[in-house]
């Protein structure tokens, strides 16, 4: 079996177990396409892997090309096809961990008014469009992805819900929205009555009606950060991101509960599901992402740990 087929054969092993692998798929037929046809898995050599590992030249992409070939060495180990892993023995290290921009909530305002500003001329996407779109991503919490595959029959404005399938764990899931999201999505559906009888329509659209690409969706909302003059300047290796309103909506939830005396430990596993985790450790992270939460929680030991130094 050449290379090129035990790949496929090992993504679709994975695939079988529930996860997407996009990522490790990509990257690993890229790696493929570095060989000929008849190079098979038994006859990489470390010099080869290595060369592919080291291309880039950036220590992160260094771990994340090290991190996807290397347990596809594990399985060829365990199956018997290859008798030593052609890996470099010492692994890189990996670069620092992303650190998601926490808009605040005067900031989300500036957002959403400039959008009314942003475009000097026509754009793909309506500032409309960009407008509903960044008041549903907070609201909602919802991933980019998400509200970029979303439908029209997805959006059930009467409930006010909305419907995600298929997300990143393969899961589909009703996230309810308050009452100016549901009234925001009436007013940016029902602009346009010729595709409102299509369910399987986009539920957000270019002006020319097809469905949003990732990189049109983040050009627009780069130039809207950019209008309404948010950037950060700490040391993200991103600028601001659609994406960090999701993280946003789950800190901003988490400081109200804390000033508002809510068991917040309790009710981390309902943000956790309305967050669409699969785990609840990956909602506690956000315990620990800003000051203002560290803050909050440590007002909140002091209130219980010395009761008598509030109430003198």
């Amino acid at each position: 079996m050449n290379l090129k087929s035990y790949v496929e054969q090992y993504v679709r092993y994975h695939q079988s177990l529930g996860k997407q692998f996009e990522t490790q798929s990509r990257l690993l037929r890229a790696f493929v396409r570095k060989f000929n046809s008849s190079k098979t898995v038994e006859t990489l050599t470390s010099t080869e892997v290595e060369a592919y590992i080291r291309e880039s030249g950036t220590s992160r992409y260094w771990y994340i090309k090290y991190s996807t070939l290397e347990p596809l060495f594990r399985y060829a180990l365990a199956r018997g096809d290859i008798q030593r892993n052609p890996l470099p023995p010492d692994p890189p290290r990996r670069g620092p961990k992303l650190q998601p921009y926490i808009y605040s909530k005067a900031e989300i305002r500036r957002l959403l008014q400039a959008t009314a500003r942003y475009q000097k001329f026509p754009g793909t996407l309506e500032p409309i469009t960009v407008r509903t779109l960044i008041l549903l991503t907070y609201g909602a919490a919802l991933r980019a992805g998400e509200v970029r595959r979303l439908n029209r029959k997805d959006v059930l404005l009467d409930d006010s819900l909305i419907t995600v399938r298929d997300t990143k764990f393969y899961k589909s899931r009703l996230v309810p929205i308050n009452e100016q999201v549901t009234e925001a999505m009436r007013a940016y559906l029902h602009r346009d009555s010729a595709s409102q009888a299509d369910g399987d329509a986009p539920a957000f659209t270019t002006r020319t009606g097809g469905r949003m690409a990732t990189s049109t969706v983040a050009g627009h909302f780069r130039r809207v950060c950019a209008a309404a003059g948010i950037r950060r300047d700490d040391d993200g290796r991103f600028q601001t991101r659609l994406h960090d309103l999701r993280h946003s909506f789950a800190v901003h939830r988490l400081v109200q509960w804390y000033r508002e005396g809510q068991d917040v430990q309790g009710l981390l596993p309902h943000l956790s599901v309305f967050l669409g985790h699969t785990q609840l450790a990956a909602t506690q992270v956000y315990l620990s992402m800003t000051p203002q939460l560290l803050q909050e929680a440590s007002q909140r030991f002091e209130t219980y740990a010395f009761p008598e130094t509030f109430h003198a």
